[in-house]
């Protein structure tokens, strides 16, 4: 990746060796320039450089293993090497302790005859040690810059020999300071925050970046008492000043700053209404991806629905066995269903096609996956792909005791069990997924990246069993106790997490949340319907619901939706109880759950036939059926569409906008303006595709940091704007592509 140099610093001052603190050196602008050039500066100080000596220690008080004492660190830190008392000091030493330097080496400014800046002296060294000797360089050039070192010298044969095994190092680091206008010392020593890759960074204003040499001897004598130095050249490269490149490349740059330019992307969530040319998150409610994700307990798939439609865009197998009885769904946040398998004991991630979301696991660079080959809006036959080769389907966590893990679909091959019976499922504000386990009273907490099952929680002492979940916008799990008349109540923010059971009087079944700060819950066999208050756990009110009211969801208006098996009929309530459908509204044969799409709309599944029912809140009637052919109905509940996990559990919102180079490119990396106040984030991920088809993987972006993504012609760009706690939306003030076509 060629770019322009701008610039070549050389070290003038020497570094005065001092017993505490050291002489600031510094350096001085050497610019040689290429085309135009923007007027901008350059400047480098050498804040501070270390080194490592060996003492040998001897005494009435020292054990044989114990003679070999090794300093590293900074020259504001090193004892005196010649004063024994200092050095005794340093290592709490009795005064009775003799101590000698026997090994050293520092870095330093080079001052010999060529224009080599920084090097490493070493005297008499000792095998199996380590030798680390490094320099922090400040940076306070007006442009983006990038500091490397080069031209290494090594000035004799052995040396040369070390390098060539592997012995001899450099290393470049970001590092952190707690005030960038303070002098270094022992109280603000920094941190390294990131190792740069080829010793290449960008740097701004008053960033830290450690350059690190080190030698490493080998167990061998042949290295023993070697005395000698080597060197090298600082540099400052430029990073993002947009010139000629020369050699048949050109630099380019593309802004997204103002109204217009975020137009050409997809705005989800977001908008630049309330301040004109900058992104936030929406004011108010929130809208979800237009798909229902629908369990087929007598098949043991799942089904993907359009909500706008009704069409069937994918179904999946979620186990070998027809029997594993997939029950909840939920949504994350990137779109993408979990799904529990009541009988299998395991939970089952499946991607969002539409977003790529898919495992190549054979290597083609296609997505293999189930889709409506003929058009017909039914998904059947060979249209199905087999257990284990539909690459959407991403992994399966098995949750049976004993027989724990995560495995690639088609890799598990141990049976099914019942025992842990999933049914509790809900995604947190991390992406993460909470699932609660009727048969073993336990909840697991499952990185929702890689399935990993990240810690486990009985809820037995609270005599609870699993069987709904969701999580508020506080982050508090709240799960319905099956047979057991209580709701718990799971507080994540400490370690164990705390847990309060509230006891009723009924059998507690379905759980809704509104977007008032209140839980819904519905009676099962008890007929009832209740409302708690989120932020007190206080029951508010206790009102007559619907026999067998199963699945309960909330409008945006927060009206109440309730299912009720035995009546085949969804009721409607408002929030504070009344019904305001008395004949109820017809909606299939043994509706279970309920769910609101992007358009506002209430989704029914019914257990006793194939269908889903759309249902319109403007006239409380059903305005579509769907027909999943062959599912065996559907036993759903949880998050079907994600509305609570994207407009409750957390407020989220993206941009996403491919740009065109308009030539084979290769995209350097990206920069960007934004406000991110406590306890929001933005998230800027790229792909890059030769044809604007085929994208490679997400690559995490860092603001200015090098991408990795593969050569082409077409970026794609995702920004992804999230509220985890309170209202106050993150900001994208500007975002821009740097690259060069070639």
């Amino acid at each position: 990746m060629k770019k322009n140099k701008i610039g070549a610093i050389f070290l003038i001052s020497v570094l005065a060796l001092a017993s505490i603190g050291i002489s600031y050196a510094g350096f001085t602008d050497t610019i040689y320039v290429y085309g135009t050039v923007k007027t901008a500066t350059v400047e480098l100080d050498l804040e501070a450089y270390s080194g490592t000596d060996v003492y040998k220690v001897w005494g009435p008080d020292i054990q044989p293993d114990d003679e070999v004492r090794i300093f590293r660190g900074y020259s504001f830190e090193r004892p005196n090497p010649a004063d024994p008392a200092e050095i005794r000091t340093y290592f709490g030493l009795p005064e009775t302790t003799n101590v000698e330097l026997i090994s050293s080496a520092w870095s330093h400014d080079y001052t010999g005859d060529g224009d080599y800046d920084i090097g490493m002296t070493f005297d008499n060294l000792f095998p199996c040690i380590d030798f680390t000797a490094d320099f922090i360089l400040h940076y306070e050039g007006s442009i983006p810059a990038k500091v490397n070192v080069t031209e290494w010298i090594l000035y004799t044969d052995w040396l040369q020999e070390l390098y060539v095994a592997g012995g001899v190092t450099v290393e470049a680091y970001r590092c952190n300071v707690p005030n960038p206008d303070q002098a270094l010392g022992p109280d603000n020593y920094p941190t390294l925050t990131q190792e740069v890759v080829d010793l290449g960074t960008q740097l701004h204003y008053c960033d830290y970046v450690i350059v690190m040499l080190t030698l490493h001897l080998p167990q061998n004598n042949y290295w023993q008492d070697k005395s000698g130095e080597f060197a090298g050249k600082i540099g400052v490269i430029q990073w993002n000043e947009h010139l000629d490149g020369g050699c048949g490349e050109t630099d380019f740059t593309k802004t997204y700053t103002v109204d217009a330019d975020f137009d050409e992307g997809i705005l989800t969530n977001v908008n630049y209404d309330i301040v004109q040319d900058q992104l936030q998150l929406n004011e108010g409610e929130n809208v979800v991806l237009p798909f229902i994700w629908v369990p087929n307990q007598g098949e043991g798939t799942v089904s993907k629905v359009d909500t706008e439609t009704g069409k069937e865009l994918g179904r999946y197998r979620v186990n070998p066995s027809a029997g594993c009885s997939p029950s909840r769904t939920t949504v994350d946040l990137n779109g993408n269903c979990w799904v529990g398998c009541r009988d299998a004991g395991t939970v089952v991630k499946i991607g969002l096609s539409e977003a790529g979301a898919y495992d190549d696991r054979n290597g083609d660079g296609i997505m293999q996956t189930s889709q409506d080959l003929d058009n017909d809006g039914d998904i059947q036959g060979a249209e199905i792909l087999p257990w284990g080769e539909d690459e959407c389907v991403l992994f399966e966590v098995v949750l049976i005791p004993g027989k724990k893990g995560t495995y690639i679909p088609g890799d598990y091959t141990l049976g099914y069990s019942s025992v842990p019976g999933p049914r509790g499922l809900a995604i947190d504000a991390s992406n993460n997924l909470w699932a609660g386990c009727l048969g073993t009273q336990e909840y697991h907490y499952i990185n929702g990246a890689t399935g990993a099952i990240v810690n486990e929680y009985s809820c037995a002492s609270y005599g609870h069993s699993p069987y709904g979940a969701v999580i508020d916008g506080n982050g508090i799990l709240w799960s319905s106790g099956n047979g057991g008349a209580n709701i718990l109540k799971l507080d994540p923010s400490t370690s164990p997490p705390t847990m309060t059971k509230i006891s009723m009087t009924w059998w507690v079944y379905g759980l809704g949340l509104d977007y008032s700060n209140h839980l819904f819950a519905s009676g099962w066999s008890d007929s009832k319907l209740h409302r708690l208050d989120t932020t007190t756990a206080a029951i508010q009110w206790q009102k007559a619901g619907p026999y067998q009211g199963r699945g309960v969801a909330v409008t945006s208006d927060n009206n109440v939706w309730v299912a009720s098996t035995n009546d085949d009929k969804i009721y409607r309530y408002d929030n504070d109880g009344n019904l305001l459908t008395p004949a109820g509204i017809p909606c299939g044969n043994g509706p279970t759950g309920v769910a609101v799409d992007a358009a506002g709309k209430v989704w029914a599944c019914n257990l006793y036939d194939d269908t889903i029912r759309r249902i319109d809140p403007t006239t409380n009637t059903v305005d579509l059926t769907k027909s999943i052919l062959g599912s065996g109905g559907h036993y759903s509940y949880s998050d079907m569409t994600g509305i609570i996990s994207q407009t409750i559990t957390t407020k989220i919102g993206t941009w996403e906008v491919v740009y065109d180079a308009g030539a084979p490119a290769i995209f350097d990396m990206i920069t960007w303006n934004d406000f991110v106040p406590t306890d929001t984030s933005i998230k800027v991920e790229v792909a890059s595709s030769s044809d604007g088809v085929t994208w490679s993987s997400w690559e995490i972006a860092t603001n200015g940091g090098a991408l990795s993504v593969p050569n082409g012609q077409y970026l794609k760009i995702k920004v992804t704007f999230q509220i985890t706690s309170g209202d106050v939306s993150p900001i994208l003030y500007d975002l821009t592509i740097h690259g060069h076509t070639t």
